[in-house]
């Protein structure tokens, strides 16, 4: 519980309730924050920690990121999205931002065991990413868990202990989901250059620049084309995802 003037605040895992020290009766319930969608306005790094500042409808909030969300943020003033998981101390709320839910949904996991912090969850989902991570709870590789900065083997067992069971179940579904995106994020076989010219043409549009992204993205997976293909090629089969995406 905090206490903050005449308010008491009760955490739980999903909601804030503020009660009325005085008469000990609710007052308010806050929901936490677990999506933000605005403008990047900075990126900072500071020592093995990363993160931004995104500006949501005029207010900026700061934003804890793992690195490799932090390589493939979007430029500076343009939008983006992240799910995201608060903590609540005494003197502090922190926001820790994912690209994803699965990511998000990992880091409440794994903060939720004894001695395993937000810095040291951050350290393996930022070295594993998150299907290796999750395949080496699973399978108990302490070798692989600790490639992570600040994880020694007795941690990694720690962490596979008891999280094994908790993971096992939706393991599968979780890799199958993430493989596409895993993959579309390691294809290089279309140019920085040529993605710059796609997304400028596309903004020119109408189209907003996270829908750009994601069809880009869609493409890259499902598309035959390859880095010989031109910028009309690459043009028609992005506009045809972007037309699926609005249907």
């Amino acid at each position: 519980m905090l206490c903050f003037g005449k308010y008491l605040f009760k955490v739980n895992h999903y909601k804030i309730r503020a009660l009325d020290i005085k008469y000990h009766k609710a007052v308010e319930t806050f929901s936490m924050i677990t999506w933000l969608e605005g403008k990047l306005l900075e990126r900072w790094k500071k020592g093995a920690r990363v993160g931004i500042v995104m500006n949501c409808n005029g207010i900026g909030y700061e934003v804890y990121v793992n690195h490799r969300d932090w390589e493939c943020l979007p430029r500076l003033g343009e939008r983006l999205a992240l799910h995201t998981y608060m903590i609540i101390r005494e003197k502090q709320w922190t926001l820790y931002g994912f690209a994803n839910r699965y990511d998000r949904d990992l880091f409440g996991e794994l903060i939720s065991i004894s001695g395993i912090g937000p810095q040291i969850a951050i350290s393996l989902q930022s070295t594993l990413g998150h299907v290796l991570l999750v395949n080496a709870i699973v399978n108990g590789d302490l070798e692989m868990l600790s490639k992570a900065q600040g994880i020694g083997k007795r941690v990694a067992e720690k962490l596979s202990v008891e999280l094994r069971s908790r993971l096992t179940a939706y393991c599968q579904s979780v890799q199958m989901t993430l493989s596409s995106e895993e993959t579309c994020n390691n294809k290089s076989f279309i140019d920085k250059t040529l993605i710059i010219e796609l997304e400028s043409v596309l903004r020119s549009l109408g189209y907003e620049n996270l829908e750009i992204q994601q069809a880009i993205k869609s493409t890259q997976v499902s598309s035959t084309l390859n880095e010989n293909s031109d910028f009309d090629s690459w043009f028609r089969e992005v506009l045809c995802t972007l037309d699926q995406q609005t249907i």
